[in-house]
């Protein structure tokens, strides 16, 4: 993700606990430095290993990990920043059985809502697609699809945004 003369992107990962991290390459007069902006702590509180990318939207970045949160399943975060200070907030937990786990792709926003899949999950246990919708401070997870298993599974990738809102995307 490119913002201003910086880069920013995550790693599996790394990091003071070894469950990965956000990172900065900032470029200096033609010289780029490397900033860890996040690391991930895992557990109940926070997420650990995220796969994907992040999306720029309205000056947060949001992304998605593969395990941990409340349930161990995933979850999609925020991070912020204050001056040098960056917060990052999970805005939401993944539970497994009925609403996805372990999201794996970047996720994408059309009008304010976030968009993105999960590998597993869902009524069948093979991935999901799903929206974050925000509402007073606070986010709402809807499952859009369940896959089945016939009609594919654990999706890789994430979703675009076609004309007239139609979702597309892509399963193994």
């Amino acid at each position: 993700m490119i913002s201003g003369s910086s880069l920013y992107g995550t790693t599996s990962e790394g990091g003071t606990s070894g469950l990965g991290t956000v990172f900065r390459l900032k470029d200096t007069s033609g010289t780029w430095t490397e900033s860890v902006i996040y690391n991930f702590a895992g557990g109940t509180g926070d997420g650990s290993y995220p796969y994907a990318g992040l999306l720029l939207s309205g000056g947060v970045f949001y992304g998605t990990t593969y395990y941990g949160g409340t349930y161990g399943a995933g979850t999609v975060f925020s991070l912020s920043a204050s001056g040098n200070t960056w917060t990052e907030t999970v805005i939401y937990n993944f539970g497994g059985a009925g609403d996805g786990a372990n999201p794996h792709a970047p996720l994408t926003v059309s009008s304010g809502v976030l968009y993105g899949t999960t590998y597993n999950g869902g009524a069948s246990g093979d991935g999901t697609v799903f929206s974050l919708t925000p509402s007073g401070g606070s986010w709402t997870e809807a499952v859009l699809y369940s896959f089945s298993g016939t009609d594919g599974q654990s999706p890789h990738g994430g979703v675009v945004v076609g004309s007239e809102g139609v979702l597309y995307g892509t399963t193994l």
